[in-house]
């Protein structure tokens, strides 16, 4: 406790001096290692996609491992330039300083002198790069580095001065701004305070990994607290005020508010946010005890006033998610600090999705890193056969000097190069995916007395074969994204196999994680990809909602039939008289086309990126089971699929149009 009140003292150091992302943003996040490996832009990014659902923003991982100033301008012209971002934020200074320089206790003059011709290049070079970012039309934003922490009781080299040196290069930054009108967000100052707190209490703690150089990962979570306060984030999810007792309600910012039915016992009611809640990493926890996010950036606000009783249960879409004193709704609960509410459990897809893109942004940066450190004699674009001829010559002699990073860094290189194509629209597929999944939508909710039945109105109340809450936003599918291969999947009809059709893992195929699944047909023929429910998705009950997924890309050598082609994705219903469900099957294909039993209302040609089928659809009545099926109607050749899903979903969940 003592510690949060010493830290509430670093919010005024976190003044604001940028302006937020604009709708329509593409950024541009220029920096070193701790930008191309680390995460901090990412939770940046699950910020905006949470809180401006509305908003488009593009996020471009413009992080080399070990970059300074001076090489982000040597790769300007065929790196940074070329992607015309509106806006970008440029952070370096952790290796412009030169740390080697720093190894001795007692420094030379020579060595003096190194430091400070390090520190002028610094200067020369980011003015340099700030004005070519300026003609080009980009709004440029200078990030001060995190610190080097030179002051932690561990077994690396203190460099002692090091992290004076880095916060002369926020000084300067700072100066730069200042007179090229470029906004300037501050995280060395306040980061560096939050290890001075830290350390008063243990020596060992730090915001840092063992190097003393990179942040961990709540490192990274507080530097996009302040990154977020630099810019004047909004702190509001939504805030609803209700007054229990004249049915009114006194306040509704960022959500609508209908249907408020009840009085001083309990109340009803449907909200539409219009944002959804932070989630918090894991891996990222323990960064709430350093800085007050949930208070100060992520208030999802219920306050309810003029209630009877003693204690009240909350309930939203009817799964109860706790039990709170009169006292407390009244003064305001902070719903975003709730993990099991409805909100939080969609949150949580968002921040899945945006893991994705982390990690593969990362990942696809190495192509960039390489031909940065080892290929700059080569023109750009750099092809794979000039650059692969390049890098097995230097190989023996990186292996003679046990260089195992470079030698790592060139084999993943050799492996990714020849997708890079197909990288950059996977994470232009995860951006949508983003996107999407942030969608707000609609919640029903009930507070009535604790310990008592809950009445909730008929029109709120779930289906009478309701299943346990817990299974909402689980995905029903066993094995869904392949990682362990084949198992649960099957292909039909007979007919398929015995015309060629075959099915392969294939880590070439996936569209996230490890392996995907290929389909491969000889011959242009209908067939269909089964995979294994459990028992929760097999059985529905009517009147249930789900949402259907999954991710398709057509190889280069798949032809379709111009006459039935594309995917889609068809539920069988089962139940009723003779078995089958009056109405027919549920078909939903690309581009939206839903419509039941009129399976030719869903063709549409299958493209040759990751493209995302999805659909919520309602079980219909006399329904007993359920199963899905992926159809290819018609082609030969190769296709892949990854990343299936099916998920219960709430009763208010928007359905998918069908089509007439």
């Amino acid at each position: 406790m003592k510690l949060r009140t010493l830290l509430l003292s670093l919010l005024s150091l976190a003044t604001i001096h940028a302006e937020p992302f604009k709708d329509g943003d593409r950024w541009e996040v220029v920096g070193d290692s701790i930008t191309q490996n680390g995460s901090y832009h990412a939770w940046v990014y699950l910020f905006y996609a949470t809180r401006f659902p509305d908003r488009k923003l593009d996020v471009e991982n413009g992080g080399i491992s070990g970059d300074t100033a001076g090489g982000a301008l040597q790769r300007y012209a065929w790196d940074i330039g070329p992607r015309k971002a509106s806006v970008a934020t440029v952070m370096f200074g952790m290796n412009d300083v030169s740390r080697g320089l720093y190894d001795a206790a007692n420094p030379t003059p020579e060595i003096l002198a190194k430091r400070e011709s390090a520190l002028e290049d610094y200067r020369k070079n980011l003015t340099e790069l700030t004005k070519k970012l300026k003609a080009d039309g980009t709004r440029v934003v200078l990030v001060t580095s995190s610190p080097f922490d030179e002051t932690v009781d561990s077994a690396s080299p203190r460099q002692t001065g090091v992290d004076g040196a880095i916060g002369k290069c926020a000084d300067f930054m700072k100066k730069l701004a200042s007179e090229t009108g470029a906004a300037v967000i501050d995280l060395h100052g306040p980061l560096d305070e939050l290890t001075r707190l830290l350390q008063a209490a243990d020596p060992k703690a730090t915001i840092l990994n063992p190097d003393r150089i990179h942040p961990a990962a709540p490192g990274h979570f507080a530097m996009a607290y302040f990154f977020l306060k630099g810019q004047g984030a909004p702190g509001v999810v939504s805030e609803v005020d209700i007054d229990a007792a004249s049915g009114k309600v006194t306040k509704a910012e960022n959500a609508t508010i209908t249907g408020l039915t009840g009085g001083d016992k309990g109340i009803e009611f449907q909200c539409l946010e219009k944002a959804l809640p932070c989630p918090v990493p894991d891996e990222a926890l323990p960064a709430l005890d350093w800085v007050p996010f949930q208070d100060d950036l992520n208030r999802e606000i219920l306050r309810v006033s003029g209630l009877k009783g003693d204690s009240y249960t909350i309930l939203i879409d009817n799964q109860q998610i706790g039990d709170f004193k009169a006292e407390e709704l009244k003064q305001g609960v902070n719903l975003a600090k709730l993990k099991n509410t409805p909100q939080a459990r969609q949150a949580a897809g968002v921040l899945a999705q945006v893991k994705k893109w982390q990690g593969l942004s990362a990942d696809n940066r190495k192509i960039t890193q390489v031909e940065g450190w080892l290929l700059k004699d080569l023109p750009h674009p750099i092809s794979f056969d000039a650059a692969k001829s390049k890098l097995e010559l230097l190989l023996p002699s990186l292996d003679e000097k046990k260089d195992a990073y470079k030698i790592g860094t060139i084999k993943r290189y050799l492996q990714i190069k020849p997708n890079e194509i197909q990288t950059e629209a996977r994470l232009a597929e995860l951006a949508n995916a983003i996107r999407s999944a942030a969608r707000p939508v609609p919640h029903s909710y009930s507070l009535s007395p604790s310990g008592t039945p809950v009445a909730v109105s008929p029109a709120l109340q779930q289906p009478k074969a309701e299943r346990p809450a817990e299974i909402v936003g689980k995905n029903l599918l066993e094995n869904p994204g392949l990682e362990d291969g084949p198992e649960g999947w099957g292909l039909g009809p007979p007919a398929a196999a015995k015309q060629g059709a075959a099915l392969s893992v294939s880590s070439d195929a996936a569209h996230s994680g490890t392996n995907g699944l290929v389909i491969s047909c000889p011959e242009t023929i209908r067939y269909a990809v089964t995979v294994r429910s459990n028992e929760e998705g097999g059985k529905p009950s009517p009147g249930e909602r789900f949402r259907v997924s999954a991710w398709v890309c057509a190889g280069k050598d798949f032809v379709q039939d111009p006459k039935t082609p594309g995917f889609y994705i068809r539920v069988t219903l089962h139940g009723g008289p003779g078995g089958t469900v009056a109405g027919g099957n549920l078909h939903f294909g690309l581009e939206n086309h839903a419509a039941r039993g009129k399976l030719w209302k869903v063709f549409t040609e299958v493209p040759t990126v990751w493209t995302q089928v999805s659909a919520t659809f309602e079980v219909p009545e006399e329904t007993t089971s359920m199963n899905l099926d992926f159809f290819s109607h018609s082609g030969s050749g190769s296709l892949f699929l990854d990343d299936v899903s099916l998920e219960k979903v709430p009763v208010t969940a928007p359905l998918t149009p069908l089509e007439d």
